[in-house]
């Protein structure tokens, strides 16, 4: 009988660690949404800011800028189209592991009338969340009554069908977003973008008012009352919307801050006179998010904000605080990506990575007739500028240049097959075979093809485990990923 209760218990315990490990590789792990409440849970109990609310807050607030100005510590608790109810559950859960003394919420959604959510909601405001009472709650606020809660609530019901190959990615695999960034991992919530449309700043001219709707309403009380009886600071903003609004939207948010004003709030109306200065032709990536240099902007003011009107220490060199620092590094690294993306001379591209040699590995390689390719002098000129003989670049040979080493790979004509791994996650491998002229790069399965008769330069940022760009010397400058 004994031997029989073990061989039970033993194999329950096996069907319970085989369905956990496809659990977490089915489970949905979008970045905006379960990812970044995933996230949250790492964090080390010192985050003095909360901002929270949708996407216009995790698109729109950089943590790095709050941190490097005023070493501010702060993350970014939000979800794609977040309703408000999610925001106040969200904000219960965060007070069981943090004890932010300022919360941040943009009230985009604080205007909605909507009574639930659709099933892309529901997944990305409520499956980061632990199992709780609190988790239950919020799935009974945002489960319409054609879907079944029950399923939302299992979670595995909605995406037991993901084991399609069409469907996952090795980043289900890897358990991170399917992005698969490093700085997803450090940057306190935020999402960073580097695309430009130009947009036009719309006059904020309604005075009129209009109540919310009756559940917004509630839950944004219910969001006072909860920072209230906790001594947390609330701000109130609305991220600045680079598009008309029906008046009736207008007159829901002048009715928000009659009630902020009514409960001694701050509210900060970033479309009402443009306080953060932002440029709406260079800002934003959309007609609602700023890409970085618009978030940047906006972050600089709310920190200068938060900086003359809380009494918010400056946690720099403070032990446990070493993250925000990487993620510092991180952005710095990733801006500078941005200029090596966009820049198409090829002196100051090869003058970017000079200058910055600890950013990057390099895989240098001369390919066919390279000394006839077009901007090979301006290559050559380059090198010699910086103290190095262009000669030693030949046919025989390609060079992996890492920060502090370099590594010669014979470039044998009839082919070859060279791998090594560059980081715990990145397998960088090079190959080539007889008929053709130049290598191909693979940075685990993705190739990056070098460019015939030219000196090629693939580029990659080792902090960021990202392919930057290759450089070549053909008759284009670029190629860019």
């Amino acid at each position: 009988m004994y031997k029989k209760i073990i061989k039970i218990v033993s194999f329950l315990i096996v069907i319970t660690f085989v369905f956990i490990q496809i659990t977490s590789v089915l489970k949905f792990k979008d970045i905006d949404g379960p990812y970044i409440v995933d996230v949250f849970y790492e964090q080390e109990d010192n985050i003095d800011v909360l901002v929270m609310g949708t996407s216009h807050v995790y698109m729109n607030v950089n943590p790095n800028v709050l941190w490097e100005d005023h070493g501010i510590t702060s993350y970014v608790l939000a979800g794609a189209v977040q309703p408000i109810w999610n925001t106040y559950h969200n904000l219960v859960e965060a007070l069981k592991t943090q004890k932010p003394q300022v919360v941040v919420m943009d009230v985009y959604l604080a205007t909605s009338d909507g009574e639930y959510t659709d099933h892309t909601t529901l997944v990305k405001n409520n499956y980061g969340l632990n199992f709780s009472k609190n988790k239950v709650e919020g799935l009974k606020a945002g489960v319409p009554p054609e879907l079944s809660f029950v399923d939302y609530l299992l979670e595995y019901p909605t995406y037991h069908t993901r084991y399609n190959a069409k469907v996952l990615q090795e980043s289900d695999f890897a358990g991170t977003p399917s992005s698969g960034h490093m700085q997803d991992l450090y940057f306190k919530g935020y999402i960073a973008d580097f695309r430009v449309d130009e947009r036009v700043n719309y006059n904020w001219d309604v005075v009129e008012r209009q109540p919310l709707p009756e559940k917004a309403h509630e839950y944004l009380m219910k969001i006072i009352e909860l920072c209230d009886s906790e001594n947390i600071e609330l701000v109130l903003i609305k991220s600045p919307f680079a598009d008309e609004l029906e008046d009736l939207e207008y007159m829901k948010y002048n009715t928000v801050a009659d009630i902020a004003k009514e409960h001694n709030i701050p509210f900060i109306n970033y479309n009402i006179d443009n306080p953060a200065n932002i440029d709406f032709s260079t800002d934003y990536f959309d007609h609602v998010h700023m890409n970085v240099s618009g978030a940047n902007r906006l972050t600089k003011h709310l920190g200068n904000y938060l900086n003359e009107n809380y009494e918010i220490a400056d946690r720099r060199g403070e032990a446990g605080t070493e993250s925000y620092d990487v993620a510092a590094d991180m952005f710095e690294a990733m801006l500078l990506n941005d200029v090596l993306q966009k820049e198409t001379d090829l002196s100051k591209m090869l003058t970017l990575i000079q200058d910055n040699p600890e950013n990057y590995e390099l895989i240098v390689s001369a390919n066919g007739d390279y000394m006839n390719s077009v901007n090979y002098n301006v290559f050559a000129e380059t090198l010699t500028q910086q103290g190095r003989d262009p000669n030693k670049i030949g046919l025989d040979t390609i060079y992996l240049k890492s920060p502090n080493e370099e590594t010669k790979i014979s470039n044998d004509p009839n082919g070859f097959n060279w791998h090594k791994n560059i980081t715990d996650n990145i397998v960088m491998s090079i190959s080539r075979d007889a008929a053709h002229l130049s290598p191909v790069v693979y940075l685990n399965t993705v190739s990056y093809p070098m460019t015939d008769n030219t000196v090629s330069i693939v580029v990659y940022d080792k902090l960021l485990e990202v392919f930057v760009k290759e450089i070549h010397t053909g008759n284009y400058d670029t190629s860019t990923d």
